[in-house]
């Protein structure tokens, strides 16, 4: 519908997988999306959690999500 052409998600979602499919099956696109689950990355000594970054953006700790010492 939107020209997805990849679905990446973490294996917290494999489970949603199969009515992903279903839907992909039941509606009219010519082209589905390639579907890749991935095990989380877990960062030694860094912050990953969107809301801490989010807390460091908005307190002024880093200059922005661009910052160079931001894990994103």
């Amino acid at each position: 519908i939107e020209g997805i052409t990849h679905s990446l998600c973490s294996l917290e979602f494999e489970d949603h997988r199969p009515l992903y499919d279903w839907v992909l099956d039941n509606i009219s696109i010519g082209h589905h999306p390639q579907q890749i689950e991935f095990s989380r990355l877990e960062l030694l000594y860094a912050l990953t959690s969107k809301r801490k970054l989010q807390a460091l953006v908005n307190d002024g700790a880093v200059t922005g999500w661009d910052d160079p010492r931001m894990p994103t």
